[in-house]
């Protein structure tokens, strides 16, 4: 082939040349260069630097841990210096017979138990009485010390000027734990404050072992980030922790020997120990207690720090050879592009044909470009035929943004470049908005299933689509899939004055055919023309708004946002006494009562309200007072409906019917269910009893307890909780709200006086009057002046 040849002597020339060969040299160490720095600076300098750094780190912990133990040691030596002074371990212990004081031993006993509970390093408190030789404890009671090695043991004890020390000489007494081989693991101090009397005559001892289990957690903890080590002056092990032969690696024994010959030459500086596989920073300190001088030192492996930095730097290098490798293949291409531009264009259109079509028929160059160039355009003309294909989706994906104001980022004129590029003209046009809002669809007579909304809208997206094509010139339908539609129509300006004839009489005949077809219920809102496209967004907005004063129990209607103009006495006239019985049937779980009470409720409102937004305003108000009672109740309602938004399905109700079947199912059925699940029918049934009881004596001074008793009920603090979760609130609000519901009705049904009617509700004259009042901001005779002539 001739690229082929062409490239294979150009090959050779390359690297012919001192020129590329020096150029590729100088671009390989510029690359690579730095990165292999980079890797052997992290390896050499950056490994010693984090060790020293570790160093330092452990220094200031170490002081840290110490610190912290020598505060636990003084505070057990602190509570040992107090115990000293407890009256139970006076002098007159030496002269009793502990087998024959039983109150005195228990206490003792008693005495011993508490000391140790004190503090969590205390393993166990052993009173010793030189006169008598008794060594008591709350663990193995009380035993006499008769061999002649145990007896200097204790004479030894009690030597010496300080009370308070640390013995290393009870470790391996079989009275304080047995002999050596046993002890092996054992903590090999014990605390010994000495007891004397007034005369500082001293008269025994006490000796507290430490808990070798909870020490050691102790230093564990101290040294989380390394290994723990005890030892006292003497360089004996305290506590062997890990490090027993046979019980640990070597490298640890090892460390462990290595920490001990530095503590012997007194060299404090903390320093590198290197084992076989592992290098541990290791650092010590000493402090001295009672007397006792202690090293607590702590090992820590550096090799986990410093091996991630050892594998990066490894991996810097391994990067930069590949880099090396990578530098050298680009630099020929880079080389090839810059000397040879046309064989790099002929390879590019060449693409995707074969060596014998190469070298067959396309032997210059130039001409197989030239021939590529068309075969290209040809291809180019058709993705645009496909385009074209694709357009109708396109159109309606840049209508649904631009509706919904999704291209706000867009000015006017680039928007009515958008419409002319989809066929749209723009010049001399104004627009408007159409929404029709289908309902009706649960409707018996209707056509389609509760379920099949999105079916409905496809239905009469397709029939508006062809009646307004019929109609107008431009106009586009959009489906919203929620039961409405919306059409952008394009007017010329100058049959302004016709159009909204023509638009009305399209709405119209668009209802009626809705109606007729599908057996569907339709509202048509027609919004203003406007001269702006960045304006539709806002007309759909205020169509939607429009369309909530629609007449709710009219059948198709049209509006223009133009004439809107709301007719009537649409005064917000609200049922409460229909809503005041419906609650008390919820409060009560009464089911099929509270259903008739719904309807009720519904009946009323809807002889009283003709428009729709007045109608979702009552319904809203109707849920909020039930969820209001029932959290008085102490229910908690919003579990009942697991986060659904109630208040928005609400509002996308268009008929009464609906929303009566709406409030059953989601709110009065799952409410009562709820109610009367939380407490039994017998309780339910004696709070219903002492409602009609307090209905019918109410004007009487009874207590509730009284109407417990005529009810039945067994329990009277349950009923009272019943009582106020039916009705919200406690007895005494609700007689007194009953009583003050019946004056108001005789204060405008009876032309009876004030002192009668308060008799007849059961009140005195005056306290009547402050309390009616207190509940209606105004006195008896106010208030039947101000409603007796309504």
């Amino acid at each position: 082939m001739i690229h082929m040849l062409s490239d294979t002597k150009f090959g050779g020339v390359i690297f012919r040349s001192s020129f590329f060969r020096k150029s590729l040299i100088m671009v390989l160490l510029i690359t690579c260069l730095p990165t292999v720095m980079i890797g052997l600076s992290l390896h050499f300098i950056g490994v010693p630097r984090i060790e020293q750094e570790l160093n330092r780190t452990h220094q200031q912990q170490l002081a840290r841990s110490t610190s912290q133990m020598d505060e636990q040691l003084m505070q057990l030596e602190v509570s040992m210096s107090q115990w000293a002074f407890n009256p139970v371990l006076g002098k007159s212990l030496a002269d009793v017979d502990l087998g024959e004081e039983f109150t005195l031993t228990r206490n003792l006993y008693k005495t011993l138990s508490i000391m140790k509970e004190t503090n969590p390093l205390i393993q166990e408190v052993t009173l010793y009485l030189n006169k008598t030789g008794l060594l008591v404890s709350d663990i193995n009671g009380y035993e006499t010390v008769t061999d002649s090695g145990g007896q200097a043991l204790m004479e030894k004890l009690m030597e010496g000027e300080r009370d308070l020390y640390w013995s290393k000489d009870l470790v391996d007494s079989p009275y304080f734990g047995g002999p050596a081989p046993l002890n092996n693991n054992k903590f090999k101090y014990a605390l010994v404050h000495r007891l004397s009397d007034t005369n500082n005559e001293r008269f025994g001892a006490l000796i507290v072992q430490i808990n070798t289990g909870k020490l050691k957690s102790q230093l564990q903890t101290l040294g989380t980030s390394g290994i723990p080590l005890l030892m006292d002056s003497n360089g004996d092990w305290l506590i062997m922790n890990a490090l027993e032969p046979g019980g640990a690696h070597q490298i640890e024994r090892n460390l462990r020997d290595e920490v001990k010959a530095h503590v012997l030459r007194g060299d404090s500086k903390p320093f590198i120990y290197t084992g076989k596989e592992k290098r541990y920073s290791v650092s010590y300190r000493t402090f001295t207690r009672s007397g006792t001088e202690w090293i607590f030192a702590s090992a820590t492996d550096v090799s986990k720090i410093s091996e991630p930095v050892l594998m990066m730097s490894r991996l810097i290098i391994l990067v930069s050879i590949v880099g090396v490798v990578a530098s050298f293949v680009l630099s020929w291409v880079t080389s090839h592009r810059i000397y040879r531009p046309v064989a790099q264009l002929f390879r590019t259109v060449s693409s995707g044909k074969t060596e014998d079509d190469d070298e067959g028929t396309h032997r210059d160059e130039l001409e197989f470009i030239e021939k590529r160039w068309q075969s290209l355009s040809s291809m180019s003309r058709s993705l645009e035929a496909k385009i074209d294909e694709q357009l109708p989706s396109l159109r309606e994906s840049f209508m649904l943004q631009l509706i919904q104001g999704h291209l706000y980022y867009l000015k006017e004129n680039e928007l009515k470049e958008r419409m002319a590029y989809y066929g749209w003209e723009t010049s001399g046009y104004r627009f408007v908005v159409i929404v029709a809002q289908l309902s009706g669809l649960k409707n018996d007579a209707g056509k389609f299933k509760e379920d099949e909304q999105l079916l409905a809208s496809f239905a009469a997206a397709n029939i508006a689509e062809e009646m307004a094509a019929n109609r107008l010139q431009q106009v586009h339908v959009i489906n919203f899939q929620n039961m409405s539609l919306g059409m952008i129509a394009g007017i010329p300006s100058e049959r302004t004055a016709l159009a909204k004839t023509e638009l009305v009489s399209l709405s119209q005949e668009l209802a009626d055919t809705l109606s007729i077809m599908l057996k569907l219920q339709v509202t048509v809102c027609i919004g203003q023309l406007s001269e702006h496209l960045e304006d539709m967004p806002i007309q759909l907005e205020e169509a939607y708004q429009t369309l909530k004063y629609r007449n709710f129990t009219g059948s198709n209607q049209i509006i223009e946002m133009d004439e809107l103009t709301v007719h009537g006495d649409y005064r917000f006239q609200y049922p409460f006494e229909a809503e005041k019985d419906l609650l008390h049937a919820i409060r009560l779980g009464q089911e099929e009562e509270s259903l008739e009470k719904l309807e009720v409720f519904i009946k009323e409102f809807e002889h009283r309200l003709e428009i729709e937004f007045y109608v979702h305003q009552a319904m809203a108000q109707l849920l909020g007072n039930i969820h209001q009672t029932l959290l008085q109740a102490g229910f908690h309602v919003y579990a009942i409906y697991k986060g659904e938004n109630l208040y928005d399905q609400l509002s996308q109700l268009r008929q009464t019917s609906e929303i009566l079947q709406w409030f059953k199912k989601k709110i009065v059925i799952p409410y009562i269910h709820e109610i009367n699940s939380s407490y039994n029918t017998q309780l339910k049934q004696a709070v219903k009893k002492v409602i009609d009881l307090i209905n019918e004596n109410y004007m009487k001074d009874m207590s509730f307890e009284e109407y417990a008793d005529l009810a039945g009920a067994a329990n009277i603090s349950s009923l009272s909780r019943a009582f106020k979760q039916t009705t919200g609130i406690n007895y005494v609000d609700y007689i007194t709200q009953l009583r003050i519901d019946k004056s108001k009705h005789l204060l405008l049904e009876t032309d009876l006086k004030i002192n009668d009617i308060a008799e007849q509700v059961g009140y005195q004259h005056s306290w009547f009057n402050r309390l009616f009042k207190k509940s209606e901001g105004i006195t008896p005779t106010q208030y039947r002046n101000q409603h007796r002539g309504e």
